[in-house]
């Protein structure tokens, strides 16, 4: 009995280690990213008003953020897809796609 209490506590332990590592973003920042990157949108389709084209991936200033910054990549049909974080890396990626006109979040 004793042994059992001793692997319950060393699991509790375990595994509040683990969500003290998790380096994650809360889902306040997720939102905050995701207005940021609206704002990102908003300006390449201004652009591609402007210009009837969406803009290269240089001239696009994309804003400061954490996590491998955001990652913007312009499709062979014409329409773009807008990124930050790497599931594989970070344990999330908020992404846009122009296809869809929506944000999608992987976590």
């Amino acid at each position: 009995m004793r042994r059992l209490a001793n692997i319950l506590i060393l699991t509790t332990l375990l595994g509040a280690m683990l969500l003290l590592l998790d380096d994650r973003p809360s889902s306040d920042q997720i939102q905050s990213f995701q207005i940021q990157g609206d704002r990102t949108v908003a300006q390449i389709e201004h652009y591609k008003e402007a210009s009837r084209k969406y803009p290269e991936p240089r001239e696009v200033q994309l804003p400061e953020a954490p996590f491998g910054g955001w990652v913007y990549k312009l499709s062979i049909d014409g329409s773009f897809s807008l990124q930050l974080g790497d599931y594989g890396k970070d344990g999330f990626a908020i992404s846009w796609s122009k296809e869809q006109e929506a944000w999608y979040l992987d976590s």
